[in-house]
């Protein structure tokens, strides 16, 4: 058992020191990336040329992978200070941002098609009075 943010947890102990790992690495890296404001500034970059940041994250969520294939045919990085172990996590904290990107997008969709279908049930209703107003006006 491990103890993770004066919580006792089941698994492996390192698993929850990568975490901590990963969580200051973040936000060092996002200090640099996006300053203040919103934190996922440099993740919607994308956006300004018409791609969604979601998709923009899983293009770097590909690259990131395709290093690491290239890294298990030849057995070396190039480029030195970015390691595999680096790459790994850098995969990890991308998926983690792609989620809470996907959700934000999940949620945008839910929230346009409640205000679409609100819209909807407004034309309905106006449609269904003006009707009936016509039925009591041919009726009378």
């Amino acid at each position: 058992m491990a103890e993770f943010a004066g919580k006792k947890y089941y698994g492996h102990p390192g698993f929850y020191l990568l975490l901590l790992e990963m969580a200051e690495l973040h936000s060092r890296k996002n200090h640099d990336y996006s300053g203040e404001g919103d934190p996922l500034k440099n993740l919607r970059a994308p956006e300004r040329i018409g791609v969604n940041a979601f998709t923009g994250v899983m293009v770097r969520l590909q690259d990131k992978w395709s290093r690491l294939e290239q890294f298990m045919r030849s057995g070396k990085f190039l480029v030195k200070g970015e390691g595999v172990i680096d790459t790994l996590i850098d995969n990890a904290v991308y998926s983690l941002l792609a989620i809470l990107l996907y959700k934000e997008m999940a949620n945008k969709a839910l929230e346009s098609s409640i205000s679409e279908t609100d819209g909807l049930k407004s034309e309905h209703c106006v449609m269904k009075s003006q009707s009936n107003t016509v039925e009591k006006d041919g009726g009378e």
